[in-house]
């Protein structure tokens, strides 16, 4: 029996998406974000959001869940970063481009590999938390190309498919000397 004096809502109505930042939040399923989404490439999205959390001086990149998210080159990462699926696992999966070309050779890079004897400058404070990496076969998860990382989480992660055979390549590092 319900309280008459209790107001009830019932509805089936999916709740809103917080668009605004909230808690340095920076979720891909807004307009801000959405404009910058060709197909399920969200290469260009993925990218604008860090771009917004670093000069934020870090945050949380929020990504559908339940969803497959395709990149299509290298996603550069910087400090004080988060990628979070917003409910469930979200997939990061090696994508193609317009001409069929994929632009790298890992999904995320925690820092480019300089061509020089100078090491790529290490980050801090990253951390993934219920993604899945999909490799498609031909590409890793995630590569370090430095070892003075600090501060790297992999929380409730899965990694499949990669490039490398008779692994799913967790953590790819490489000095910058190789």
């Amino acid at each position: 029996m319900i309280n008459s004096t209790v107001p009830v809502l019932i509805t089936n109505a999916t709740p809103e998406i917080a668009c605004h930042p909230i808690d340095d939040i920076f979720n891909l399923q807004c307009p801000r974000y959405q404009t910058e989404v060709d197909g399920n490439d969200y290469t260009d999205a993925i990218n604008l959001a860090i771009t917004d959390a670093t000069a934020n001086g870090g945050g949380v990149i929020l990504f559908p869940g339940n969803e497959i998210v395709e990149v299509t080159k290298n996603i550069i990462m910087e400090n004080n970063i988060t990628f979070r699926a917003s409910h469930s696992m979200a997939t990061i999966k090696k994508g193609i481009d317009d001409n069929g070309d994929y632009l790298g050779g890992q999904l995320i890079v925690m820092s480019p590999h300089v061509q020089s004897s100078v090491d790529p400058e290490p980050r801090e404070n990253i951390t993934f938390e219920n993604i899945v990496f999909d490799g498609d076969s031909s590409v890793n998860g995630i590569s370090g190309n430095s070892l003075t990382h600090k501060n790297i989480n992999i929380m409730n992660c899965i990694f499949q498919n990669a490039s490398t055979p008779g692994t799913n390549c967790l953590l790819y590092t490489s000095d910058a000397a190789d």
